[in-house]
C-alpha cells in the first residue's frame, strides 16, 4: 500500500482511520519499530513490584528486581507460550507457568525446569530466560520500550518535547513524580489517531464545561464567595481558546504536538497564580521548590507545572494533572489509561489539589472525558462514508511560524498538531512497508 499518497499536505484519507489492513500495519511499522511509552518507574517502585504493560499486542511485564532495577520482560513462557503472569500488578521475585511449572527470576533469568531430565540437553538460563523488550530506556522515571534492536536513542527521539516532560517532573522538589493514585480506564468506538492535541474544540466539544465554568464564575461574584480574580480565573478554560487567544499550538518533529496553553500566565501571575500559594500548604510547596532549585526559578516553574499539555507520539499525553496512554485494542476501538501525576516531596494538600482538577476533568465520570470520546465515536461513523473521502486539517497552514530548531508554531486553534502527527505516521509507515518489501524481496 502506498501509504504517501494517503497524507497531503493539509488532508488525511479516512481509510486511514477505519481500514483494519492499515491498523495491522501500523502494530507492525509505528508500535513494532519506534520507542512506544510502556509505564512509568513509580508504578513497580520497590523490589519485587510488577505490573502488566503491553506494546501493540505484545504482552509485557514491568518489573523491579532485587538490586532495584527495572525491566521490561515479553510475558511468554519460553516453553510453549503461555503468559507466567495473570495478576495486574503485585510483587513476587518470581514468575511462574502456571501450564508445565517453569519459573523465572523477576528479572528474567530462567531458574527453574520441571522434570529436566526428560531434556537431551536441559533448558539453560542464558538462552531460555524470559525474552526482554529489545531496547529499553527510562527518562526522569518514563520508561520507554522499543521492539527493534536497533534505532536512535530516547532521547533523540524525544527532542524538544523532554522540555514538557521536565516542565512537569521540576515541579516536585525532589524532582520526582508518583502514578501511585491509581488509573481511570475508558474505552471509545473510534480509531487510536483520533486522539492528539487539539486547541480548536475545547469551547464547541465541551459546550457544557464552558458553560458551567461561566455560571460559577458569576455566581461566585454575585455571592461575594471569592475574590473577582478567581473568579475570573474560572473563565480562563475559555478564553483561553478563543479565536483571538495568544496561546499557540506546536509541532515538536517526530509526531510530538504542544497546547501552548500558558502564554499569558507569567504576565498575569499575581491574578492567575500566586493566589494558588497564599495558604499555608502553598507557601511551603513554595518554600520547598526556592529550596530545590532556588528562589529565581520558583516563578517559572509554578507558571510551567500549571499546564504541561503535550503528546509525545505515537501514545503518551501529559495534561495538566495527568499522564495518559492509548492502547490501540482495533481499528475502531481505543481504551485510554489516566493516571493522576502526583509530586513526590510535597504537602499532602498540594496533592490533593491536583486529584481534584483530574477528577473534575478527567475520567469515566468527569465533565471532559465523556464529551471527547463521544467525538472520537462520531468521527468514525461518520469517516464509514466513503464518498468525498478526505479529512481537511487545513486550519492555519498559512501561517505557521518555523522555528530555529524546525519547530512549527501556530495558533491555538490551528491544526498544527494534527498535521505534524500524519506526517510522522506516513514516514514511519512509508519507511516499514519499504522495509518488509526489501526483506520479503530478498528471502
Amino acid at each position: 500500500m502506498n501509504y504517501a499518497r494517503l497524507v497531503r499536505s493539509d488532508q488525511v484519507h479516512s481509510s486511514v482511520f477505519t481500514d483494519p489492513r492499515i491498523f495491522e500495519d501500523e502494530l507492525r511499522y509505528i508500535y513494532g519499530r519506534t520507542w512506544v511509552y510502556v509505564g512509568h518507574d513509580s508504578e513497580a517502585e520497590k523490589p519485587g513490584d510488577y505490573v502488566l504493560k503491553s506494546i501493540g499486542r505484545h504482552p509485557l511485564i514491568m518489573s523491579r528486581d532485587e538490586d532495584g532495577l527495572v525491566h521490561l520482560l515479553i510475558n511468554r513462557c519460553r516453553h510453549r507460550a503461555a503468559t507466567v503472569c495473570q495478576a495486574e500488578q503485585g510483587n513476587s521475585s518470581f514468575f511462574r507457568c502456571s501450564y508445565h511449572g517453569w519459573t523465572y527470576k523477576n528479572n528474567g533469568e530462567l531458574i527453574g525446569v520441571t522434570y529436566p531430565n526428560a531434556y537431551a540437553q536441559p533448558p539453560a538460563a542464558a538462552s531460555m530466560s524470559l525474552t526482554p523488550v529489545p531496547r529499553m530506556e527510562i527518562y526522569r522515571g518514563f520508561v520507554f520500550g522499543s521492539l527493534a534492536h536497533e534505532g536512535e536513542d530516547l532521547e533523540q527521539f524525544l527532542g524538544p518535547s523532554r522540555l514538557c516532560i521536565d516542565m512537569l517532573v521540576n515541579a516536585s522538589p525532589t524532582g520526582k513524580v508518583k502514578l501511585s493514585a491509581g488509573v481511570q480506564r475508558t474505552m471509545y468506538h473510534g480509531n487510536w489517531k483520533l486522539i492528539g492535541m487539539d486547541g480548536y474544540h475545547p469551547n464547541f466539544g465541551h459546550k457544557s464545561v464552558v458553560n458551567l465554568l461561566r455560571r460559577r464564575a458569576r455566581l461566585q461574584k454575585n455571592l461575594a464567595t471569592d475574590s473577582e480574580q478567581e473568579a475570573d480565573r474560572r473563565q480562563e478554560f475559555s478564553d483561553g481558546f478563543e479565536g483571538d487567544s495568544a496561546n499557540q499550538t506546536a509541532d515538536l518533529g517526530h509526531g510530538h504536538t504542544r497546547l501552548i496553553t500558558t502564554s499569558t500566565w507569567d504576565s498575569d501571575y499575581e491574578s492567575k497564580i500566586e493566589p494558588l500559594v497564599r495558604s499555608e500548604a502553598g507557601k511551603e510547596y513554595a518554600r520547598l521548590l526556592a529550596e530545590s532549585y532556588g528562589v529565581d526559578r520558583v516563578r517559572k516553574i509554578l507558571v510551567e507545572a500549571r499546564d504541561p499539555h503535550i503528546g509525545i507520539y505515537p501514545n503518551l499525553q501529559i495534561i495538566e494533572s495527568q499522564v495518559t496512554l492509548l492502547r490501540p485494542m482495533a481499528v475502531d476501538r481505543t481504551e485510554v489509561l489516566m493516571w493522576p501525576a502526583l509530586f513526590d516531596g510535597v504537602p499532602d494538600e498540594i496533592n490533593q489539589e491536583r486529584l481534584r482538577r483530574h477528577e473534575w476533568f478527567y475520567g469515566p465520570s468527569s465533565f471532559g472525558t465523556a464529551d471527547d470520546s463521544e467525538m472520537f465515536e462520531r468521527m468514525q461513523r461518520g469517516m464509514q462514508s466513503d464518498i468525498d473521502p478526505w479529512v481537511l486539517l487545513a486550519r492555519g497552514a498559512g501561517r505557521e511560524k518555523e522555528l530555529d530548531d524546525g519547530t512549527l508554531i501556530g495558533h491555538i486553534t490551528d491544526e498544527v498538531p494534527q498535521r505534524g502527527m500524519m506526517r510522522e505516521w506516513a514516514r514511519l509507515m512509508t519507511a516499514g512497508s519499504s522495509d518488509h518489501q526489501r526483506t520479503a524481496t530478498s528471502q
